[in-house]
């Protein structure tokens, strides 16, 4: 017969196991039905003949999770000493608010020059660009950070966009 003692441990054992277990998966099954959202930042160039280059830029948030989710806002999160403030004014062409399925998205497309503008802003002149977000009904943000690339490109957009300015505001005749 097996003992008292070795009893209660094997008993303490058990439960501490069941305890771990039925933990862990509750953990993935509430993980399964958590919304999820994906926000992909593209950069787009098009060429019209009749109206020239367009640079744009666009915000998509693809719905990754089980659950459908009502976007309502996308926009960009600038960074002054890590707090983060969404854009003023809305900008580009917006199909908000949309509802999306498992495996749907949302694109939401921003003229590139509408947002240079607003970054030299003087709301803005001092602060980076970081992050695009999406928002949903419930009130959730979900960003993605920029990437160097993303930066740069954007960098070299609003240089431009500085010397289109400078020679726009110049008085004729004193060109440099």
């Amino acid at each position: 017969m097996i003992s008292s003692q070795i009893w209660d441990i094997f008993t303490r054992f058990l439960a501490i196991w069941g305890a771990i277990l039925s933990t862990i998966l509750a953990v993935i099954e509430i993980s399964k039905v958590r919304r999820k959202i994906k926000v992909i930042v593209d950069f787009l160039v098009e060429v019209d003949p009749e109206k020239g280059e367009k640079s744009t830029i666009s915000i998509r948030a693809v719905n990754i999770g089980p659950r459908p989710i009502e976007i309502t806002k996308a926009g960009f999160m600038f960074e002054n000493r890590e707090v983060y403030l969404p854009l003023l004014r809305d900008i580009g062409t917006s199909p908000l608010p949309r509802r999306i399925e498992y495996g749907e998205s949302v694109l939401v497309t921003f003229n590139l020059l509408d947002l240079e503008s607003i970054m030299w802003d003087s709301n803005y002149k001092e602060m980076k660009l970081k992050k695009a977000y999406v928002k949903d009904a419930e009130g959730r943000i979900y960003t993605t950070k920029l990437s160097r690339e993303e930066k740069s490109l954007l960098d070299c957009a609003t240089e431009n966009f500085l010397k289109k300015e400078k020679r726009r505001t110049e008085p004729d005749g004193l060109v440099q």
